[in-house]
């Protein structure tokens, strides 16, 4: 692997701009100091969790004139601008100590998301093209992902000594250079491509919405397959990820600490990737994700009483976080049998409404499970998920109809 990708840097040096913004991007994460830096700030989980909400309706609704301008204006314009919107609202992030700067910022960082979407894949992929190496283009995807992944197992092992010398609010500032750094490389090293592809890049939401449908009505079995995806991932969005954080830090573990747990989990999930698709092919989805919820419920549940009565935090967080590790990689247990189903001449058009529904979803739930969290956070971490994996078996035993 190495071999070839050292290869292709030498024949084709453009190759070698978009590894190193790769490697670069995966140095901007904030989710090893983002819960912590909202705690520092007095935030409520009600008020954490909206802006988690204005992001992603932020995002959603920018897709439409930020694609259109795409499409006008050029592939690296729309990321550069991408790009400096992004790093304006982490700027505000830095500068700011209220809900009020913070949403602003959120609201910056989700138009700065939508300019990106699908312009950076689709200036690597005209760059591909223009030099003739569309055939080559799954590999070097897989040359790229293996340079993120690389790069943020470094980001996280950094993050655990950073966090130790830097506050959230610093970390903020370093994170704010770095994604500068890669908007300075990307404008002077990579070149618009003389060919682009023909592609619709706006999402048409209201037609997607009308066929989808149509489509669903037909298709019933994949309505369930919609709803199980639905359920695994609201579990794994809130039990298993943004309450569980907040339960973390209400046991009082330091930022540091906090940053371990993600690299740990990073290189569990790993493990856990290469795992599921053995198991899958032995038990079938179904099996698989009643075994899968039913250890990491049991495990989230196990890692809550063991650290009220006995003040384990230790192995409180150890069971927790291998509990996220299951919840979380559910939702991917359903994507094969889904895929499979869906009709090739439609699976653009499913997959962009399952992608709209589940991000609207969170968008209009995010503040209310907030308020259950500031209300009663045990509660919410344990009883939420126990809700969805009930409407998840009931799913799995009810009949096929398609």
């Amino acid at each position: 692997m190495l071999r070839r990708l050292l290869y292709y840097f030498k024949k084709y040096p453009f190759i070698v701009w978009f590894a190193l913004i790769t490697f670069i991007a995966a140095f901007s994460g904030v989710g090893a100091f983002l819960m912590p830096f909202y705690k520092s700030n007095n935030l409520s989980n009600t008020q954490i969790l909206l802006l988690q909400s204005i992001f992603l309706i932020t995002a959603t609704v920018a897709e439409i004139p930020t694609g259109v301008l795409a499409d006008k204006i050029g592939r690296k314009i729309s990321v550069l601008t991408g790009n400096l919107t992004y790093s304006l609202g982490m700027l505000f992030y830095f500068l700011g100590k209220n809900f009020y700067i913070f949403a602003a910022a959120e609201i910056l960082m989700g138009t700065g998301r939508a300019f990106n979407s699908g312009a950076d894949e689709a200036l690597l992929y005209d760059s591909l093209k223009e030099h003739k190496l569309t055939k080559q283009t799954n590999t070097i995807y897989a040359y790229l992902n293996n340079i993120l992944t690389i790069g943020a197992i470094i980001y996280g092992f950094l993050s655990i000594f950073l966090l130790k010398i830097f506050t959230p609010r610093q970390m903020w500032f370093l994170v704010f250079c770095i994604f500068n750094l890669e908007t300075l490389i990307l404008s002077l090293k990579i070149k618009e491509p003389n060919i682009q592809t023909k592609r619709e890049f706006a999402p048409k939401y209201i037609d997607i919405l009308k066929r989808a449908l149509k489509i669903l009505k037909k298709r019933k079995i994949l309505l369930r397959f919609f709803l199980l995806g639905l359920l695994l991932m609201l579990t794994s969005y809130w039990s298993a990820g943004w309450i569980l954080d907040s339960y973390w830090l209400y046991l009082g573990i330091t930022a540091s600490t906090f940053a371990t747990t993600r690299i740990v989990s990073r290189f569990l999930s790993l493990i856990y990737n290469n795992l599921w698709p053995f198991f899958h092919k032995k038990f079938g989805y179904k099996k698989l994700i009643l075994i899968n919820q039913s250890i990491g419920y049991f495990l989230l549940i196990a890692g809550t009483l063991i650290a009220q009565p006995f003040h384990l935090k230790i192995v409180a967080i150890s069971f927790t976080l291998i509990a996220a590790i299951f919840l979380n990689g559910a939702e991917n247990l359903i994507f094969y049998d889904m895929q499979k189903i869906i009709p090739s001449k439609y699976r653009a058009t499913i997959n962009s409404f399952y992608s709209l529904f589940t991000s609207l979803t969170l968008g209009i739930l995010n503040p209310l499970v907030g308020h259950f969290a500031d209300l009663s956070l045990i509660f919410t971490i344990t009883g939420l998920p126990l809700i969805f994996i009930i409407f998840t078996i009931i799913i799995l035993v009810a009949k096929n109809k398609t």
